[in-house]
């Protein structure tokens, strides 16, 4: 398998972590900043790339004292994680909450929503990558256009939220390796050793 390229990155990057960013960067080891990052969504946030992710960070940033924790619950889409969203983060409280989730779309807003009422968070909001029945030869359609090309950006304007924009890194990865969606995942959605690789960079 080819290695991933560098990341695309959006045209003003971080403009919506400055804070999430500002207390990483600044700690030193004679002020070391707390910085409390939360994994939230489904089974394909449950997939061991946020591990790496963090590891990145804490090789980054030696200096922060980043508590991470991932409290995606497999199997549950947007209708049900609104229902569990409330008490996880209210007991866990982030600084950053990195989130995807399938399902309802209006179920997803109110799930942004309630984390922008209620906390002080910063939003990471990813894009879908593509399953096995995505073909990233063509353009998006139906629900996968609707949601990743109206709805979340939609939603990321209106909360102040960062969008990253998976979907469009991983459909460069598999068209310029000339590879089918399903040689980064293990079945027809969940992502494979190699996908979790690409999904972490």
């Amino acid at each position: 398998y080819p290695p991933p390229a560098p990341p695309m990155a959006p045209p003003h990057p971080g403009r919506y972590i400055q804070r999430t960013m500002s207390l990483l960067a600044a700690s030193t080891p004679a002020h070391r900043n707390t910085v409390r990052i939360l994994f939230y969504g489904q089974s394909i946030t449950r997939q061991e790339w946020w591990l790496d992710v963090v590891a990145g960070l804490r090789q980054r940033f030696p200096h922060a004292d980043i508590v991470a924790e991932n409290l995606a619950i497999g199997g549950f889409a947007s209708q049900k994680l609104v229902k569990t969203t409330p008490r996880d983060i209210r007991v866990f409280y982030p600084d950053l909450v990195v989130f995807h989730v399938y399902g309802a779309h209006d179920k997803y807003e109110e799930i942004i929503a309630f984390i922008r009422r209620n906390t002080t968070a910063e939003i990471a909001m990813q894009t879908d990558h593509f399953g096995a029945k995505a073909d990233p030869s063509r353009p998006d359609e139906g629900w996968d256009a609707f949601m990743n090309g109206e709805v979340l950006p939609r939603v990321a304007r209106t909360y102040g939220c960062e969008l990253i924009d998976v979907r469009a890194g991983w459909r460069r990865h598999l068209l310029d390796n000339k590879l089918e969606p399903q040689a980064l995942l293990s079945d027809g959605v969940h992502l494979n050793e190699r996908g979790c690789e690409l999904m972490a960079r």
